[in-house]
């Protein structure tokens, strides 16, 4: 499914590998080096996996005719809503935005408010630590 995550790595997408939902991404830290991108996947648990397919299947139809009809005026509208996996409301999902929603789910119960950056770092020590004790 050619659906991409941000307008900035357009080769970011969705993949199912038999039952399995994952997002393919781009590693980016390496290419000025290597002068490519690196390709990540990053699977999905299962409710996420359902989650993102009832809503690619079920909402998102509903959701690009309505901004099609809705904002008739606007092509870009409709356009993000038939391109990108992850849109807000007209327009696309920032950082920030993902920041501020992390921080306001994960503050009642967290005595930490995580952001992006913080969820990176917490999974790529969670991976590191994976491979320490498997080693």
């Amino acid at each position: 499914m050619l659906l991409v995550n941000t307008e900035f790595y357009p080769l970011r997408n969705l993949v199912a590998f038999g039952p399995h939902i994952s997002l393919l991404c781009t590693y980016l830290k390496t290419s000025g080096i290597t002068q490519t991108d690196k390709l990540l996947l990053h699977a999905l648990s299962a409710f996420c996996s359902d989650i993102l397919i009832q809503d690619l299947c079920l909402a998102r139809p509903f959701a690009c005719l309505a901004a099609k009809t809705v904002h008739s005026n606007n092509k870009d509208i409709a356009k993000r809503f038939d391109t990108y996996i992850f849109v807000n409301h007209t327009k696309l999902f920032t950082t920030d935005n993902i920041s501020d929603c992390l921080q306001k789910i994960c503050a009642p119960h967290m005595a930490v408010e995580l952001n992006v950056a913080s969820w990176h770092h917490i999974q790529w020590l969670k991976k590191l630590s994976q491979c320490l004790v498997s080693f």
